[in-house]
């Protein structure tokens, strides 16, 4: 017995016969199926990845709102919202806010509805994108686009594709994509905090 480990010639016509048909249809259809589901996932990681962001930087106007009414105690306060401490996740500072009246139940049901997106996204594996029935439905449950335009007496999307120079129309329409709706509503529920942290007099009320 040889000990050669490549195939015998005689059965090599054979072989090349039969493997490469599968190398072509590896390098065609499967690669092209492969691509499709590649650039999907892409997409939805783009989704994913902003929403977290942008709740990220709207838990850090959050916990400078709590900052602004808590007592000059440096030391204690950063203890507080310290990884080991009681306000270092995300729901426990919208509560809080709420409790000590920073803003109204609008916003704070609001913020809990974001709150919901924000640990679907990081926990669930089946939320990929903003489809999944649950984002979906806490997403077009908020109430803040609809309040602030309200509020501003303006069309919110409209005004923004002006100051940025373009316009589409889909937008002015109100055919928003729900993750630009979210990111919206996450934009305008930073600014409603925003405005108790900077102006700390009374409670950020919409109504």
């Amino acid at each position: 017995m040889s000990d050669d480990p490549s195939p015998n010639p005689s059965n090599r016509g054979e072989l090349k016969d039969r493997v490469h048909p599968i190398i072509r249809k590896m390098l065609t259809e499967d690669r092209d199926a492969s691509f499709v589901a590649l650039e999907q996932k892409q997409v939805e990681d783009q989704e994913r990845g902003a929403a977290l962001a942008s709740v990220a930087e709207l838990d850090i106007t959050l916990q400078n709102a709590l900052r602004s009414v808590m007592i000059d105690d440096k030391e204690t306060v950063n203890q507080i919202f310290s990884e080991n401490g009681p306000l270092f996740q995300f729901g426990p500072k919208i509560r809080m806010a709420y409790v000590l009246g920073i803003y109204d139940r609008m916003i704070y049901d609001d913020l809990l509805k974001v709150s919901r997106v924000r640990n679907d996204f990081a926990h669930k594996v089946e939320a990929r994108n903003f489809k999944w029935d649950r984002i979906r439905s806490a997403v077009l449950s908020m109430r803040v686009f609809e309040r602030f335009e309200e509020i501003l007496g303006v069309d919110y999307y409209k005004m923004a594709f002006e100051a940025a120079g373009e316009v589409d129309p889909a937008w002015t329409k109100g055919e928003i994509s729900l993750n630009a709706r979210f990111g919206s509503c996450v934009f305008l529920l930073g600014i409603l905090i925003e405005s108790k942290h900077s102006n700390n007099k009374g409670t950020v009320s919409t109504s």
